[in-house]
């Protein structure tokens, strides 16, 4: 079933991811990503490496479902995806607090999607498709890639490159997720990590 719908959904969202988001898609992949990366790599300065704290718990379903719905008219369709999603079992229990959050809103909203599943993956590559985006054309970064949850802007400016992390953090509020506080940095790829 998860594979069936994602040939019938995979068309319509595909020609809408941007060229460096390299997980889950046909022609694309670990390796080619990993080309990538190591192409930009050598030829910046900085890179700001991040990662989207307990990426698949945190992933809300409300902005998810919005998301594919802005794409997907059919009510059939919408039906088994909306299945599909409210069904998920509880994820790994995540706490994030927003800006305009109370005491309660994060046990109040339904968050979290199975990492296992295919149309979960096919899903996370949905939920950050509008912040690839983002990255591209508005803060303008040449040079950046996202696999999964995880994901690279490279530079040889170094404020251009902290100045887009803070802009990248509001803009992930909005999604109602965050950077991994430990696994983001900012450095020289010649010095490794």
């Amino acid at each position: 079933m998860h594979h069936a719908l994602c040939n019938v959904i995979f068309p319509i969202f595909e020609r809408t991811f941007i060229s460096d988001s390299y997980a889950n898609r046909v022609g694309f992949g670990s390796h080619r990503a990993l080309h990538r990366f190591t192409k930009f790599a050598r030829s910046s300065r900085y890179v700001l490496q991040a990662d989207i704290r307990k990426y698949f718990p945190s992933i809300d379903h409300e902005i998810l479902k919005s998301l594919i719905y802005r794409k997907i008219k059919c009510p059939d369709i919408l039906w088994l995806i909306n299945t599909i999603i409210d069904s998920s079992n509880h994820q790994e229990p995540v706490l994030n607090y927003f800006i305009g959050d109370d005491l309660l809103t994060p046990l109040e909203r339904r968050h979290g999607i199975p990492i296992g599943n295919l149309t979960s993956q096919f899903f996370a590559n949905i939920y950050l498709n509008s912040f690839d985006h983002f990255v591209k054309e508005q803060i303008k970064a040449s040079q950046y890639i996202r696999y999964v949850d995880d994901f690279a802007l490279f530079s040889d400016d170094k404020v251009f490159l902290q100045n887009a992390r803070v802009r990248i953090e509001e803009y992930l509020a909005a999604l109602r997720v965050k950077m991994h506080p430990i696994k983001s940095q900012l450095f020289e790829p010649k010095h490794g990590r």
